[in-house]
């Protein structure tokens, strides 16, 4: 998820670098070495940097186990009185999982993953038994303490599933809401200010408008939540959001030709390709320094 804060100026700037009045689109821009040749001047120009652009981007594999800590372990520990929260323990428990689903049991991880997912999108009896009658298999079949541990927690959650399986809606495992707070976050702290947003058509913002507006119009003390840098300021500091057709707001399109960048350089399947996405990874886009990134890594910050 990208974003940015262009003037009309500077938007007509970067628009000029497409030469022409269609919708930019990434997809179709890729297709012909114009086109990335375009694209590539567009994400080294100028005006590509930390003051107009915050991104957030996702390792979704790896979020998928950040959701199976979120909400089945951090249930089970709250119950004992844990916060796994503070000193970032939710991250270092998500980081257990996926690296250990990276080895000898991969098939068996893939599987429980994806039976988390059925469990959260169906909310059925069926799926909920299938879920921890793949998470029971493997718990039988790993060797690390850390392991173990981690998986009698999510065994025990089950004590729970019936509250936990309540909270769920449509979009739980999705991040867009999460991304899209944290974005707005980062551009109050860089401006100082409460912001004014205009967002893509998206169906998982639409369908969560009246949860933004109650953490943004909320009548209670402006308080930052959370440890370290991984703080949220509540009530949230947004102004107005509002949902527009990109067809007819440039910006949208500047905007979305940085996410659709970004996300390219990661999901490329295309051999023939390669050379671009080497380009992107060179670009000054690549290298802003404040993406947020929601990714694994052998350490906690």
């Amino acid at each position: 998820l990208s974003s940015s804060n262009f003037n009309d100026d500077e938007i007509k700037i970067l628009s000029n670098i497409f030469n022409s009045n269609d919708e930019i689109h990434f997809k179709k821009l890729k297709k012909s070495v114009k086109g990335r040749r375009q694209i590539i001047e567009f994400i080294n120009h100028p005006l590509i940097t930390e003051k107009n652009i915050i991104s957030s981007v996702s390792h979704k594999e790896f979020v998928v186990y950040g959701q199976i800590i979120d909400i089945l372990v951090e249930t089970t520990l709250y119950h004992r009185g844990i916060d796994i929260y503070k000193g970032g323990t939710n991250i270092a428990f998500s980081n257990i999982l996926f690296f250990a689903g990276q080895l000898e049991h991969k098939i068996l991880y893939r599987k429980m993953l994806e039976s988390f997912i059925t469990m959260v999108r169906t909310k059925n009896e069926n799926s909920i038994n299938k879920f921890y009658k793949i998470v029971n298999q493997l718990s039988k079949n790993i060797t690390t303490t850390y392991e173990f541990f981690l998986f009698d927690l999510i065994l025990e959650s089950k004590n729970y599933i019936s509250g936990i399986i309540n909270s769920f809606d449509k979009y739980t495992i999705d991040v867009t809401l999460s991304s899209f707070l944290v974005i707005c976050e980062l551009w109050h702290a860089k401006l100082n200010s409460k912001i004014s947003v205009l967002f893509d058509n998206s169906k998982q913002i639409e369908y969560y408008l009246d949860y933004i507006e109650f953490m943004k119009n909320h009548n209670s003390e402006r308080i930052k939540y959370g440890y370290g840098d991984r703080k949220m300021t509540f009530p949230t500091q947004i102004s107005n959001l509002k949902l527009v057709d990109s067809n007819v707001q440039k910006s949208i399109q500047i905007t979305d030709l940085i996410a659709s960048s970004l996300g390219f350089m990661f999901n490329n399947k295309s051999e023939k390709l390669n050379d671009f996405v080497k380009e992107i990874q060179t670009s000054k886009l690549r290298h802003l320094t404040n993406c947020h990134t929601i990714w694994f890594a052998n350490e906690v910050s």
